[in-house]
């Protein structure tokens, strides 16, 4: 077992830390520079500020489901089938509270068009992170570590193929969010083929939902708390400051050397959880 996870550990490192950092330094950072500072502060915002609401659509099923299916691995054909018709209804709630939300924020119509696409990404990186997570509770290490770069590997592709060798397209704000949207929906297809063995008829029980979410509560307390402390900052820039846009690019574009020191504990302590 400690050879087991040791390898995959430094297997799921090394492959996170060359495509996620060419994501973050080589894609994101073509990304801003042809779009400008503050086109990219617009997406940063948006993003930020729908993920203050991460929350309702994941109060904490991801690493409650990692926690559980580990102990009790005889569970997750059962529990599959009454959990993805949870995060449906909870994404929908989501969507509609976001978007409610940006009318309140009084975004102008072009902000409201991106922030629509956003949440849908929003919601399908969730759904991704949650069907990742039968994996690692299973203890199949090595299909997590394969999972978890897809998305991003897909994005180098898409966007890459945009940014560097299709002449005649000007990647726009809304081609990269699209091209977010598409990279998920391959993720999503090839995650749900890998556990085709779990399939069955959605089902929904009341009671079953009210005393899964309950259990999951301290974990969502957590994604909440994580969620504004480290998401507001770019909101508050965007709306406060005259050029919040501009500023908030300008951001962006620090806050990728964060993420990128801050990856590998991510890592390490996502694996430990199950």
């Amino acid at each position: 077992m400690n050879q087991s996870f040791s390898t995959n550990l430094i297997f799921l490192v090394i492959i996170n830390v060359v495509i996620k950092l060419s994501y973050l330094f080589i894609i994101e950072v073509g990304v801003q520079n042809s779009l400008g500072p503050s086109e990219y502060g617009i997406f940063l915002a948006l993003f930020n500020f729908s993920y203050l609401f991460y929350f309702l659509q994941d109060p904490g099923i991801h690493n409650y489901n990692l926690t559980r299916l580990s102990e009790n691995r005889s569970q997750i054909k059962n529990d599959f089938k009454q959990v993805v018709v949870i995060k449906a209804v909870l994404g929908m709630l989501f969507f509609l509270v976001v978007i409610g939300c940006g009318f309140l924020m009084d975004y102008s119509e072009k902000m409201m068009g991106l922030l629509k696409w956003i949440a849908i990404n929003h919601f399908l990186a969730s759904s991704y992170m949650y069907l990742r997570s039968h994996h690692s509770a299973s203890g199949r290490y090595f299909w997590d570590s394969c999972l978890s770069i897809l998305d991003k590997s897909l994005m180098i592709i898409f966007v890459g193929y945009l940014l560097f060798w299709k002449e005649g397209i000007d990647l726009s704000l809304l081609t990269f969010v699209q091209a977010q949207t598409l990279a998920f929906l391959v993720a999503i297809l090839v995650a749900m083929v890998s556990l085709r063995s779990i399939w069955s008829i959605p089902r929904f029980n009341l009671t079953f939902a009210q005393a899964y979410l309950k259990q999951a509560l301290p974990f969502g307390l957590i994604v909440f708390l994580m969620a504004v402390y480290s998401r507001i900052d770019v909101v508050m820039l965007e709306r406060m400051l005259e050029d919040g846009d501009y500023q908030s690019g300008i951001y962006a574009a620090s806050y990728r050397f964060y993420e990128g020191c801050n990856m590998v504990a991510y890592l390490y302590a996502a694996l430990l959880l199950p």
